[in-house]
């Protein structure tokens, strides 16, 4: 299961965005060596985790297994703020119906070797089922082009914003990505999780139910 955890109701999640955090260091500071990003601290956090950011996070045994940060286009983000250079075929792409997917990452206990871990099985639906009930349809990110093939097999339309850039000493390349209805079921079937992966909002749940659901 994942959860979703919406910037302005980060209190019903301190200790969930803590962990969250703290992977995120542990991931592309410890393991990828993005040095600009280190914190004395061990918290990989920026400008941008906001009461606008929404986090889709994974939790195996009380601690985080995966998550991924989305942006409103309409407001900061990093490829306005940070890697506008990436973007050479045009305007970066903005709207309301479009996010930024980025910090997206998976704790190496719970990876598969090259192969889509249950863990970011489950990061990619909590994206698809957060965004499409709200009209958000297209989102633009930061990746290393090898994801590409893998998201274009889940029924993502990608379209490459430029040409790849070498960044810490790994490729990035910019891309915005369209997907539907029709891509929830793709990637559904492909991933073999056929059902909702997303919990209760907290804030709906009744004071006795309020823990973690993991």
């Amino acid at each position: 299961m994942a959860c979703v955890i919406e910037g302005h109701k980060a209190h019903f999640y301190r200790d969930e965005l803590e962990k969250i955090y703290r992977l995120r260091h542990q991931v592309f500071v410890d393991e990828r060596g993005w040095k600009d990003l280190w914190k004395p601290d061990g918290r990989e956090i920026d400008q941008f985790d906001t009461e606008s950011a929404v986090h889709i996070a994974a939790f195996r045994n009380g601690e985080a297994a995966g998550c991924a940060r989305l942006l409103p286009t309409v407001g900061p983000h990093l490829l306005t703020d940070v890697y506008p250079w990436l973007c050479e075929r045009g305007p970066i792409p903005r709207g309301p119906h479009i996010i930024e997917w980025g910090r997206h990452c998976v704790a190496k206990a719970w990876r598969d070797g090259g192969q889509p871990s249950r863990v970011g099985a489950e990061l990619i639906l909590g994206v698809l089922e957060y965004c499409l009930p709200r009209g958000i349809t297209e989102c633009t990110g930061e990746s290393d082009p090898v994801w590409i093939s893998g998201f274009l097999q889940l029924g993502f339309d990608v379209d490459p914003l430029g040409l790849p850039e070498v960044i810490d000493d790994g490729p990035v390349v910019a891309v915005k990505m369209t997907f539907s209805d029709k891509t929830l079921e793709t990637t559904r079937s492909v991933v073999g999780i056929p059902h909702s992966v997303l919990e209760p909002d907290r804030e709906e749940m009744p004071v006795g139910e309020l823990r973690l659901q993991h």
